[in-house]
């Protein structure tokens, strides 16, 4: 199994699932009002947060009707941000690669780079889901991992 695609394609499905459930978050209009906004920058890259006292998302503005939502997560003790700035600690490798996740060049030095962190904050984020790629083939990200050592 070739790692560096299975990632990928984790990555790929994460973004269509966190788009869905995202959006659904955001779509009562009484409750996009209701949140709250911060500006966030991981490696010199600016995101844009939209949260409540129990959940965010972390998005890239493209204009002001189109975003690009990577992430979503709880918020923790109803503190939007000391768990925004905890999990741009713990998982914002994570973040940059689905943000990235089009860019073949960018994934490709990310993953000669920084294969086994980028594994390790996927970890984080899906813990022991199954994932399977078109040929069939089952695996969790600890597997993956466990074959790169």
């Amino acid at each position: 199994m070739d790692i560096n695609h299975a990632i990928k394609q984790v990555i790929l499905h994460h973004r269509k699932a966190v788009q869905k459930v995202a959006w659904e978050f955001m779509a009562d209009v009484d409750t996009l009002y209701a949140l709250r906004s911060l500006s966030v920058k991981i490696e010199d890259e600016s995101f844009h947060v939209l949260g409540d006292s129990d959940k965010y998302v972390i998005m890239v503005r493209k204009s002001s009707t189109d975003n690009d939502v990577l992430m979503f997560g709880k918020v923790d003790k109803h503190d939007l941000e000391k768990t925004v700035e905890r999990d741009k600690k713990r998982i914002g490798l994570a973040i940059l690669a689905i943000r990235h996740i089009d860019d073949e060049q960018y994934m490709d030095d990310l993953l000669l780079k920084r294969k086994e962190e980028l594994l390790d904050q996927l970890i984080l984020c899906f813990e022991d889901e199954t994932f399977s790629l078109a040929d069939g083939t089952s695996f969790t990200l600890r597997e993956l991992k466990s074959n790169i050592a």
